[in-house]
């Protein structure tokens, strides 16, 4: 971990009720190592956009679960999170922001960091990138890290490829030094 700077960890679950579970350990990470719980909403396989869903487009469930989350990176003292709710649709992109920029509100006050993963990005037949439930420029503007899965296909790491095209869109919504680019350690021969 000498060469590393952040570590991402799976470990945080969210439950159906907006509540969190689960815990990592950060016993032997080095105190300069940024080492994020990662709060997902995929249960046994399946990314539970219906329950983000549920949470998120009233104010009421919406707050209940930011202030759950506080609590949960307060508890386990990490000194933020990584935030990777998949597979939400484009209509819920508003709800999805507004739940965003009120969480890292809460966490910011209380001195932490905020990272969203988002889904990868799909490129439509006009050339245009297709973001589904997530608006870059305004969860960029919220949260501290903006973090993009890369394109799954090798043809997209060709000078001008779609790598490239989408990097662009992404740099163009937010400041590049609040972009990650997010690689698979999965190899397939």
């Amino acid at each position: 971990l000498d060469l590393a700077s952040e570590l991402y960890v799976a470990g945080l679950a969210l439950a159906e009720d907006g509540s969190v579970s689960g815990q990592i350990g950060l016993g032997s990470a080095p105190a300069s190592l940024l080492v994020l719980p990662s709060l997902s909403n995929r249960v046994k396989g399946v990314a539970r956009s219906d329950w983000v869903a549920n949470l998120i487009a009233n104010p009421t469930p919406r707050t209940a679960h930011v202030k759950a989350i506080v609590e949960a990176v307060a508890k386990g003292g990490y000194k933020g999170l990584s935030l990777e709710y998949e597979g939400l649709d484009a209509e819920l992109r508003d709800d999805f922001t507004a739940f965003v920029s009120e969480l890292a509100a809460s966490l910011h006050k209380a001195g932490k960091i905020l990272a969203v993963r988002v889904d990868e990005p799909q490129q439509g037949q006009n050339g245009a990138w297709q973001t589904a439930g997530y608006d870059w420029a305004a969860l960029a503007a919220a949260a501290d890290l903006l973090r993009i899965p890369a394109i799954n296909d090798p043809a997209a790491y060709g000078p001008g490829g779609a790598l490239e095209a989408c990097l662009r869109q992404a740099v163009a919504q937010a400041h590049r030094q609040k972009i990650e680019l997010i690689a698979s350690a999965n190899c397939y021969e």
